[in-house]
Order: structure tokens, then sequence, then C-alpha cells
């Protein structure tokens, strides 16, 4: 039996990307879970030890009881690029042909005031570092920007994902590679963070740390919301019956991003640690061999406390709940 562990890179090994982009490059990640029967050395060559891992790779190092082996996967390049010099309100379609929103340039200040109503003890107010500008997708992921990426990665179709990866409940309201009807243009649900980090990836994107996120959810603001102190059900759906399409133009922030607070909660890359936020403190780090996941934002069901800008959830990466969606970074 190989030592359970988090997967991030197993879930990769199978990636198909977009066929219109043709130019790739290689690029060198890990995927854990060696079984412990396998009797090798470091530096030892392996031959596609997963069912449709992409190549070889070679033992490269262990920790916590798991063993690692690093692996090349093919990454295409998009042919466009995003403008030049962008400032607030700039837009592009990236190469999944989401539109993105340039977040600008900042000091990330996360976190809740003491005065704040129902602020938790782990929301200290801090500053996490600056950023030097991203791109955000301005909505969430829909059921209709999902399916091509399914369709094209068949180990990630509704009852054929890995069970360590996507647990019961991935995609939720699916009939195999169908989304619900009418909901094209729903947030998808039932997304587990394997799920989410590998769409980014196949999208040329990745997942926003969790200070990222809170910095463009602000979008300057140092409110309860975006919006001010006191919750307004018309800019934030959670109401206990479903989602919502993504884009209302009321639920969307200063900086022209849709549904940050409300219909469903969003995947971060950041592991579950205490404030303060430090990006080399391992919370970010791609070879993480245990832990849960921050999710940010609230979604529909949820009270209204769990809405506010700085409000932090977690869960297990493999967890899949009807809540559960998310949007990427570039």
């Amino acid at each position: 039996m190989g030592t359970k562990v988090l997967l991030p890179l197993l879930a990769l090994a199978a990636l198909q990307l977009p066929g219109a982009f043709a130019q790739t490059a290689s690029s060198p990640i890990r995927v854990v879970e060696v079984a412990e029967h396998q009797k090798l050395n470091f530096g030892e060559r392996i031959s596609a030890p997963f069912p449709g891992m992409l190549g070889g790779g070679r033992l490269t190092g262990a920790e916590g009881g798991a063993r690692f082996i690093t692996v090349g996967v093919e990454l295409a390049q998009s042919i466009g690029t995003p403008p030049s010099n962008p400032t607030v309100g700039t837009r592009w379609r990236s190469r999944d042909g989401r539109e993105m929103v340039w977040i600008p340039p900042g000091e990330m200040r996360i976190g809740s005031p003491e005065p704040e109503a129902d602020r938790r003890e782990s929301e200290l107010l801090h500053v996490a570092g600056s950023t030097s500008g991203f791109w955000m997708d301005a909505t969430e992921v829909t059921n209709e920007a999902y399916q091509p990426f399914v369709l094209q990665n068949a180990r990630w179709q509704k009852g054929r994902a890995d069970s360590r990866l996507a647990a019961g409940g991935y995609l939720a309201g699916w009939n195999g590679n169908g989304y619900p009807a009418g909901k094209g243009e729903h947030p998808v649900i039932g997304i587990s963070w394997y799920a989410a980090t590998v769409y980014c990836r196949w999208a040329g994107k990745r997942l926003p740390t969790e200070a990222e996120w809170e910095y463009a959810a602000r979008a300057g603001t140092t409110t309860t919301y975006w919006w001010g102190d006191s919750f307004d059900a018309s800019r934030a759906n959670n109401s206990y019956e479903t989602t919502l399409p993504v884009g209302g133009r009321r639920r969307t922030n200063l900086w022209g991003l849709s549904d940050m607070l409300g219909n469903v909660w969003e995947w971060t890359s950041t592991l579950a640690k205490p404030y303060p936020y430090r990006a080399d403190d391992g919370r970010e780090s791609p070879t993480a061999v245990s832990g849960q996941y921050i999710l940010r934002g609230g979604a529909w069901g949820h009270p209204t406390a769990a809405l506010r800008s700085a409000f932090r959830n977690h869960a297990e990466p493999e967890d899949c709940r009807q809540y559960y969606g998310f949007r990427c970074v570039q």
C-alpha cells in the first residue's frame, strides 16, 4: 500500500491539453505516492508507474513517508498574449475562452479589524506582502467552460475520476459529460481542489493564493463586504435554493470581478495555516504531503457571516461539496 498523501501531480499525470494550441514546452513536476513494495534507489529511472502518466521519471526525494518522482508534462502555450501596460478595467480572453480582468499592483492587506461583526480570531488584520498585479477570471468557472476540459481529459469525467482526487459529489448534477439543462452559465459545482488545480493548469493558469484572492475580492475596500458593512442580498447570492448565473452586474465589485462573495466557495492554492500569511512558510508548497486547503467567498445556502471578505474556510483537497467551485489567475 502506498502512503496516503496529497496527490497534486498524480492528478496532472493524464492531463490532455487543448488541441488548438500546438506549441508546447516541458515543465518538471512531481507525482507522489510510490508504492512501498517498489524497491527504488534515488535517481533510478521509473517508466510510467501510474496509468496514463506522460512518460517516466526519476525518484528524486522523500518527505513525510511519501516518495516523489519527477516527470515532464507538456504544457500548451497560448497563441495570444495579455495586453501590455494594463490598468484597472482592462480585460482580455485567455486561451480557455474566458474573460480575465487586471488586478492592479498594491499592498495586500487581509484579515478583519477587531470591531467587525462576526469576526473570528483567525482573521488577524495584517499586510500579506505586495503584488505587481495579475490577471483573474472575471467570473467563477462555469459548467459550459468546464465541459471542454472533461471532454479532452477522460480521467476527469464524472464517474471516471480517481476517488483519491475527487470524492463523492464530483460534478454535482451532471449526467455523464453533460451539465444540468439550462445551467451552462452557472458556476460548476462539486469540484475538488485537485480538479480545480488541474483545470487551471490545462488553461495555462493557476489558482490564486489566499492573499491574492482577498486582495482582489476587496478591490481596494476595507469594509466587511466590498460594498460596505451591511449585507446586501442583491450583491451576493447566499440564498438557500441554488447558484445563480455568473456575471450579475450588481454582484460585480469595483475591479470588475463578479461573485467574489457568494454563489460558490472558491478554492485557493493555500494550505490552511494560521495568520500571519507568509508565502514562504510552506503554505504555498507545491509538494505538501498533508493538509487542508483554503476556500474563500462563501456560497449559496450559507449565512451572511461566511460571505465577509475576511472569512476563511478550509477542506480536504479531494472534497467535492455542492458549494465548491473556483476561478483562475494568471
